[in-house]
């Protein structure tokens, strides 16, 4: 009202339960403080202004206010007891429609004017001050309204618990009748769906009245234009998910089951789909319905309008019912794009391809001679078309696969040496290719003494970088070294002689054996020299003499092999041997890997295993498939496997599209593909009218076909009247319509007289003709005197008449002079003429 006192600012309103002289650390001692209600800094100031963006005037926002909070049921039976927190409350709820501008909160101070009613109450305990707060009699009533809002709205009891609703009726306050069908107001996003930018499977439903019952449910109706006007088509129900009594998200049927007639989506501005979506609370009454437009935003431009209909977007295609921009290349293949200006409705060639651009090693590659050389080349294609190696020239026995894996069995012939070049192409899946050339430097091998070449699988392949496998008696990086029976220093104070097959000892006199404190019996003959020829064994065979320490006894006769003289004429087993015959050598520890001690501490280790008890192998991880450990952490692969264990496999052809290899000459295909490199496609059932399988169960059409099987054609210009493009420039046309394009209309029977038949059975007669076939003449004036009209323009007169119309009389006799025939026989005379009286002619 305009005598109602108004604030001046908005930040002259105070909260209603206000905490003033509070600090941030009395805040914080809450139990419930959220700091970013509480910010440090000053929040900006806010000064919202009338009307609000959306139109609501101040006058609007008080008349909305006071109805929801000052004249509800609350607001007038706790006014005594509310005061001037009624009035507060409506200047609060003007606020937040001005700084929210959404009439959804205009109930918002609603339930702190409950609690502020109900507190107040409780204060008031004593009758004399209940009759001070409030008038006489008013309490069971505030406590009624507190308890039931509303006081039910008359369609339910008031009970201790709330409302307790019949049957008819629901919602808190029963305000709500279940009979009454839910209203809608709006759907998301204006009702319109962009299915590039959204699933559209859901649609969320604002609207009044919403109740979450067994029975609450959706209801799309499909729309389908006929004749330019929308129909109705197939109807169904679909799932609600109830959010509240103004909001639910409503299933939308699937678009593969909407008959989406894809020939009309291609030809005109018809969105993708349009569904009419109502809301049922009880399954039989259902709301006003909504429009709900499903469109494709690559290819159209839709807003909410009366007739339904989008804008096409120029510069793009509409392939197989699916929208693409142009340059968008094929999801089947790189080399085929969407080009507007060729075709819009099927792939056009990429023009503009690139060929393949080829990675050169960082390095020179290198080699040695004999060994399994194995590299992977490196490309790329600047359209990620998939790549192409040919082998074009190169060495005898060299291998390129598909895929670019370079393989060559090294030859060990001398003439081999020096740089080796191969030429090969690589090509794209457009057919555009390039040549290039790699040269591998072939190094000599230069292990000595009939050592062998292994790769060093410490360095990148391509390296050259190789290993020497020493024989026997060989030793060092290149076996240039010959092994020392003498380096360990076998005789200790002795000299140690190399023989070339073993070693031999030269005591000085007074010592045998290999010991430096070993005496000599002058009984006994000393020779002086120690033979070894194994150089491995620590003692001569035959010999009585100890081997280590100190002798002091001598036996008469000569212990056995690995025996010394431990007493007077008695013989014991030496130091690291056991047994009846002192013949088992002990090794501590024992021998690993299936080694076998053949010397006191001295193990022969089994293939692939070395260390003192054999206990490292060569090869940490097994060589599988059949490779063999050739020397540390090195395998030697059979045909067909690579790597440093022989762990993958190669085929001599590259498997494509997720093959693997399941021997060295035969891909497994994964479903959908066949062929030897897993290099063909599978569709079933088969394309059509020459379309070529791309990709499983994906045909790519020739010009003037498309659909999932190339089954339907493009016609230019398009089919006329309804008819369907059978395959290019072809048309089935509907009945009544024939012609190249169905433009010629068919009529039965035919048009006659110069008629032109303009549509199916429809004739367009000339002047003077009518009819279904132009078949009835018509006389543009009628025939006078009884004359039929028997053709265009052409009367057929009565006896005694004739002229065009049969307009004009006949007399047989000749009317006397001044005399003029007005009708047959019958002259008409100048008054006062001898003819005046009628002449009559007999009959004959």
């Amino acid at each position: 009202s305009a005598g109602r006192p108004r604030r001046a600012a908005s930040f002259e309103f105070q909260p209603v339960l206000a905490a003033r002289g509070l600090s941030r650390a009395d805040l914080e001692s809450f139990a419930y403080f959220f700091p970013e209600d509480h910010p440090a800094e000053a929040r900006p100031e806010v000064r919202p202004q009338w009307p609000t963006p959306s139109g609501m005037t101040s006058a609007k926002a008080l008349q909305v206010c006071r109805a929801a909070l000052a004249d509800s049921t609350v607001g007038a039976v706790c006014r005594g007891l509310l005061g001037r927190r009624l009035e507060e409350a409506v200047d609060l709820c003007m606020l937040d429609l001005q700084l929210k501008d959404d009439l959804g909160w205009e109930e918002a101070l609603l339930p702190h004017l409950e609690n502020e009613c109900e507190r107040r109450l409780l204060e008031n305990r004593t009758h004399r001050a209940l009759e001070l707060a409030a008038p006489l009699g008013k309490t069971g009533e505030v406590v009624r309204a507190l308890r039931c809002p509303n006081f039910c709205n008359s369609n339910g009891e008031c009970t201790e618990g709330g409302c307790q609703c019949y049957p008819t009726h629901s919602f808190y306050d029963c305000s709500l009748a279940i009979s009454q069908p839910a209203e809608l107001t709006d759907l998301e996003n204006g009702g319109l769906c962009d299915i590039r930018a959204f699933s559209c499977r859901s649609v969320r439903v604002f609207g009044l009245g919403f109740v979450d019952t067994p029975d609450l449910s959706c209801h799309a109706n499909r729309l389908k234009q006929v004749n330019g006007v929308w129909v109705e088509g197939e109807k169904q129900r679909t799932k609600a998910n109830f959010l509240s009594s103004r909001a639910l998200d409503c299933a939308v049927p699937s678009l593969s089951n909407a008959a989406v007639n894809t020939e009309d989506f291609l030809m005109v501005d018809k969105p993708y789909a349009r569904w009419e979506i109502q809301v049922t609370n009880d399954g039989s009454q259902h709301s006003q319905a909504k429009v709900l437009t499903i469109y494709d935003g690559v290819c159209q431009v839709c807003q909410a309008s009366r007739s339904g209909l989008c804008k096409l977007k120029e510069r793009t295609c509409n392939i197989d019912g699916m929208c693409f921009a142009e340059g968008v290349s094929s999801p089947s293949s790189p080399c085929l794009l969407c080009d507007p200006e060729t075709s819009k409705f099927s792939w056009s060639v990429n023009q503009v391809n690139e060929p393949p651009a080829f990675h050169r090693p960082h390095g020179d590659l290198r080699t040695f001679a004999g060994e399994n050389f194995v590299f992977q080349l490196a490309a790329s294609d600047p359209e990620g078309s998939a790549l192409l190696f040919q082998l074009e020239e190169g060495p005898k026995g060299a291998v390129l696969s598909p895929a670019g894996l370079l393989i060559w069995r090294v030859p060990s012939l001398h003439e081999t040496e020096g740089p080796q070049t191969f030429r090969f192409t690589l090509s794209d899946e457009c057919n555009a290719q390039s040549t290039f050339a790699v040269e591998i430097q072939v190094v000599n091998c230069g292990c000595q003494h009939g050592g062998t070449c292994v790769t060093d699988v410490s360095f990148p392949a391509g390296s050259g970088k190789h290993l020497c496998v020493c024989p026997e008696g060989r030793w060092g990086d290149l076996c240039n070294e010959r092994a020392d029976p003498c380096r360990s220093a076998p005789c200790e104070a002795g000299t140690c002689t190399d023989t070339g097959r073993g070693f031999s000892c030269d005591c000085p006199a007074g010592l045998q054996g290999r010991s430096p404190g070993v005496k000599v019996n002058p009984s006994t003959t000393n020779t002086g020299t120690l033979k070894n020829t194994s150089g491995v064994s620590d003692t001569a065979a035959g010999s009585g003499r100890p081997a280590s320490g100190t002798a002091s006894s001598v036996c008469r006769h000569v212990c056995g092999r690995n025996m010394e003289c431990a007493a007077p004429n008695t013989c014991r087993c030496k130091t690291g041997y056991s047994g009846s015959d002192c013949h088992t050598a002990i090794c501590q520890p024992d021998c690993a890997n299936g080694g076998v001690c053949v010397a006191p501490g001295v193990c022969r280790c089994p293939t692939g295993f070395h260390g003192e008890t054999c206990q490292e192998a060569l090869c940490r991880s097994p060589c599988e498939n059949g490779g063999s450990c050739v020397g540390p952490q090195t395998c030697s692969c059979p045909y067909g496997f690579v790597g440093p264990r022989c762990e993958t496999m190669v085929c001599s052809r590259h498997c494509h599209n997720g093959g693997r290899c399941a021997s060295p000459d035969e891909c497994a295909c994964p479903s959908g593909w066949s062929g030897p490199s897993c290099e063909t496609a599978l569709c079933s059932p088969v394309c059509l009218n020459g379309g070529s399988c791309a990709r499983p169960d994906v045909c790519e059409c020739p010009r003037g076909f498309y659909g999932v099987r190339c089954q339907s054609g493009v016609c230019s210009p398009p089919c006329k009247n309804g008819g369907v493009c059978l395959r290019s420039s072809a048309c089935s046309c509907l009945q009544g319509y024939t012609g190249r394009r169905c433009q010629i209309s068919v009529c039965e029977p035919p048009c006659v007289n110069g008629g032109r038949c303009v549509g199916p059975d429809v004739c367009d007669c000339p002047s003077g003709w009518r009819g279904k076939s132009c078949d009835k003449p018509s006389c543009l004036q009628k025939c006078a005197n009884g004359g039929e009209c028997v053709g265009a323009g052409a009367c057929h007169c009565a006896p005694g008449w004739h002229g065009m119309l049969c307009q004009i009389p006949v007399c047989e006799q000749t009317c006397p002079p001044g005399g003029r025939c007005v009708r047959p026989n019958v002259c008409a005379c100048r008054s006062g003429s001898l003819c005046s009286r009628r002449v009559r002619t007999a009959k004959h």
